[in-house]
């Protein structure tokens, strides 16, 4: 007997090669701060990272070749992911949708920017999450640049992320402006 997909129905595979990239979607939406040389920072929505290492803790994020966000980072050698809820989508959005070349992003949405703890580039204050990280090195990775980041201090709001657990809605990028929040978390095994 032939193997039967979700559906019941006989499993019938197709080329995906173009668009194998949102096989691997949804993912983890982030906010990604980074600043230029008079201090002045910049905000992208970015949903290709990822840990790369827990010891040392390390995380990887891909930019493509025209970021803005990409030529700061490289100059500035320090960046923070910051996790957003759901309550911050319209930042999401702006951070998403427009270049910091020609727009300070800021001055669009309203954001708390708090120093960092540990790096010289803010962080969002309203994010549930925040990771302050240092560049350890860079690679070409097709149109992207791959960022490994030294996570130099890490931190959560303790009502949001409990246990390893969020308990808000994380948005969850699907592609273009389709979004995903997870729901409970089902143990499995």
């Amino acid at each position: 007997m032939p193997p039967t997909n979700c559906w019941g129905s006989k499993v019938v595979k197709v080329k995906a090669l173009t668009s194998f990239y949102r096989i691997l979607h949804p993912r983890p939406t982030a906010l990604i701060v980074s600043m230029d040389e008079e201090n002045r920072p910049n905000v992208m929505a970015c949903s290709w990272l990822s840990p790369a290492s827990m010891e040392p803790p390390m995380v990887l994020v891909l930019l493509g070749e025209q970021s803005y966000t990409r030529s700061l980072i490289v100059e500035c050698g320090e960046f923070t992911v910051n996790i957003p809820s759901r309550r911050q989508m319209k930042l999401v959005k702006v951070a998403g949708t427009r270049t910091g070349r020609e727009t300070d992003k800021f001055k669009t949405v309203k954001a708390t920017l708090k120093p960092g703890r540990k790096v010289r580039v803010p962080v969002i204050e309203e994010c549930p999450a925040n990771i302050e990280c240092k560049v350890k090195g860079t690679f070409e990775a097709g149109e992207c640049l791959a960022i490994l980041g030294e996570v130099l201090d890490a931190y959560a709001d303790r009502k949001a992320f409990q246990k390893g657990l969020w308990k808000v809605k994380v948005p969850l990028h699907v592609w273009g402006s389709w979004f995903a929040y997870a729901g409970k978390p089902v143990k499995e095994w």
